[in-house]
């Protein structure tokens, strides 16, 4: 390869390099602190509230394990009631009235407000609840009593976890609730916002008919996303809520999004056929990198619909494969038939706009810096790859001069997450 290819490349890997930095410092809510930075480190950092200083006290966060150094995501809604009738309150279905009495005989119409919350599954979290006076002898460690979710385990969803706590002849139903999307490259969930799903759950509660109070209540538990440690407190009168089924989330919008996209894919096509010599391999080198992403998202939210009975992550291993060992092998084969720099260039382009669509498809606006970062070493992984195929060139060059460092780039690059790095 000539030293003028070899420039080409280095200026194009310099570029990404300056726009990637130029988007991190140009949009300050474009980068979240991670779902890590959530809760105290160690037990003497544990502070445990109370919701208007009665028993019990709570420990206001998650936790992976029964531990408090495992602290995931802060609670951020507290209802006063039980469980079963939070969790019937927030599945409200907005296609359907349902009527109760009130404590003094009046009916009372309850509306949904049009989200499907259904049953969902996803990692046990814990949380801590004390009745006494020594937390450590008095207190005991709990999971969910039941999660809920409206969108889909492989796409985007609002996700809220409840815990019911015992009160006396009043119990009390802790909830944390998010957004988050599913992660191909974490082959987890990732959190987007803590503040959408307070937001989401309160939403379910105004206007229903049940709600004698709600307020906010300063538990200084936020630092994860974006949770400022004010938490919702709802209370519930006391008369029964009638039993229903929960609604299942019915329509995928991911089709919908390929077609109100499709101009921009045109306009990603056009601006490749306008740079010089333009072949089929230029746009296949584009859309392949372009459409992959969507495409599984969609697939795998089809799939899930489609196959309630079967684990989420039954889906996700061959959808997954597709993406981290088929896009790469697809790009070196295209690779080989254009020069290294445009072969680069063409799968880069075209990879990005697929990351930003299949966003874009879940509504996300904002992204961790961790997660910015490794989607760009992921682009120069891929990069390489596609110029590693090259076959022509101004000079003999052996294949691998591009494709094996491109090739370590994009494992490198997998593995990172996977390994909790």
């Amino acid at each position: 390869m000539g030293a003028g290819s070899r420039l080409r490349i280095g200026l194009v890997l310099c570029a990404l390099a300056v726009a990637v930095a130029a988007l991190i410092l140009a949009s300050p809510t474009l980068v979240r602190p991670a779902e890590s930075d959530a809760g105290p480190r160690t037990r003497e950092d544990v502070r445990l509230v109370t919701v208007d200083d009665h028993e019990p006290r709570l420990w206001a966060y998650t936790s992976r394990q029964k531990d408090f150094g495992t602290a995931t995501l802060p609670m951020n809604v507290v209802v006063e009631a039980d469980a079963a009738t939070t969790r019937r309150v927030i599945a409200a279905d907005a296609d359907r009235n349902w009527t109760a009495e009130d404590p003094e005989g009046e009916s009372v119409v309850l509306n949904g407000s049009g989200v499907a919350w259904s049953d969902t599954r996803g990692a046990t979290r814990y949380t801590y609840v004390a009745y006494g006076d020594d937390p450590g002898e008095d207190g005991r460690w709990m999971d969910e009593t039941a999660q809920l979710h409206d969108g889909s385990y492989l796409g985007a969803r609002m996700h809220a976890r409840l815990y019911e706590v015992q009160n006396g002849d009043r119990p009390l139903t802790m909830v944390q609730a998010h957004h988050e999307h599913w992660d191909w490259f974490r082959l987890r969930h990732t959190v987007g916002s803590v503040a959408r799903g307070q937001y989401a759950i309160e939403h379910e509660f105004y206007g229903t008919g049940v709600v004698s109070d709600m307020r906010r209540a300063r538990f200084g538990n936020g630092g994860a996303s974006d949770a400022d440690g004010w938490v919702t407190v709802v209370e519930v009168m006391d008369w029964p809520v009638p039993d229903d089924e929960f609604a299942v989330a019915g329509l995928s919008l991911g089709l919908l999004l390929v077609g109100a996209r499709r101009a921009t894919v045109t306009a990603a096509l056009r601006a490749v056929a306008e740079r010089r010599q333009a072949t089929t391999a230029h746009a296949a080198l584009v859309t392949i990198p372009l459409l992959t992403p969507l495409v599984i998202r969609v697939v795998a939210v089809e799939l899930e619909r489609a196959l309630p009975a079967l684990s989420p992550k039954v889906i996700a291993a061959p959808c997954y494969l597709v993406l981290a060992v088929g896009l790469p092998v697809a790009v070196g084969l295209l690779g080989r038939r254009l020069p290294a720099d445009e072969a680069f260039t063409a799968a880069v382009g075209g990879f990005g706009v697929g990351l930003l669509l299949d966003y874009a498809s879940l509504g996300l606006s904002a992204l961790t810096i961790e997660v910015v970062a490794h989607r760009a070493v992921l682009l120069v992984g891929l990069g390489l790859i596609a110029a590693g195929g090259v076959r022509w060139a101004e000079t003999p060059v052996h294949r691998y001069r591009y494709r094996a460092p491109g090739i370590l780039v994009w494992t490198g690059a997998l593995v990172w997450p996977l390994a909790g790095l």
